[in-house]
């Protein structure tokens, strides 16, 4: 499998800038792409000579990590300026009983002051892309209940709600999930969908209201989440200040299938 690069174009006033997602392979842009995740963390206020050995450990397990799985797991990275501003990491899973692998997006990381950019939603696309190319069928993501921004570019690229669990820490994550098909801009591809299809029934739940989102989840036949709407500034990140748009599932099939 070749090194996989995604193109793609955002304008900024007068001039387009453009980003570029690739695959990282080396150890010091693995140990970077850690570091990254450390300052999204509020990490680096450690020992700066504790985080860079922490660092260059966890890269050299993800090293280990793409050899073992020929690939399956592929770290990504997105650069401006010489450094990595943005990351993610996509694993497939192996084959099993004839039935094709199942893909998961994890640990997408963005630099505080390169948010807003459109950086997240190209990172998802490069990895749905990789994934479509290991001959996936389902790709899968999770997003913090508390975080609601990172809902907007998955939405965007294409995923649906459609479960609720738990982390280790007993904190709610959203489960998301989308068929992967022969389409590769999800956006437009949900864009043509809101204007061409016929309006659906749906529900406006506040985002933090998750007994509420569980209700429907659980209904038969299922609703979904498939948008999400602010209702104050855009850099809001309070779960109480944004709804979740929740569809009937058999009305979010007709409008991508045309039936």
């Amino acid at each position: 499998m070749t090194k996989q690069d995604i193109f793609s174009s955002r304008e900024g006033g007068a001039e387009e800038e453009k980003f570029i997602a690739v695959e990282l392979s080396g150890l010091e842009e693995l140990k970077e792409l850690k570091l990254l995740e450390y300052k999204n963390f509020k990490l680096n206020d450690r020992n700066a000579l504790l985080n860079d050995i922490i660092a260059e450990d966890s890269a050299r397990k993800a090293l280990r990590e793409i050899k073992m799985t020929e690939g399956r797991t592929s770290f990504f990275g997105i650069r401006r300026g010489g450094k990595i501003v943005a990351g993610g990491v996509l694993a497939v899973a192996a084959w099993y009983d004839g039935h094709a692998p199942e893909a998961h997006l994890y640990s997408t990381n963005v630099a505080p002051e390169w948010r807003g950019k459109g950086l997240a939603q190209i990172l998802i696309d490069a990895r749905v892309e990789k994934a479509r190319q290991f001959g996936c069928q389902v790709i899968t993501v999770d997003n913090e209940a508390k975080n609601p921004i990172g809902l907007v570019s998955k939405f965007n690229g294409g995923f649906i709600l459609n479960g609720v669990a738990q982390d280790e820490q007993k904190n709610n994550l959203f489960e998301l999930s989308r068929n992967i098909d022969d389409h590769s801009d999800a956006d437009n591809d949900r864009k043509k969908i809101k204007t061409d299809s016929p309006k659906p029934q749906w529900h406006e739940i506040e985002l933090d209201n998750i007994e509420a989102i569980k209700f429907w989840l659980s209904q038969k036949p299922k609703w979904v989440g498939v948008d999400i709407k602010n209702l104050g500034a855009a850099d809001d990140n309070d779960p109480k200040n944004w709804v979740l748009i929740m569809e009937n599932k058999e009305d979010v099939k007709q409008q991508k299938t045309g039936d």
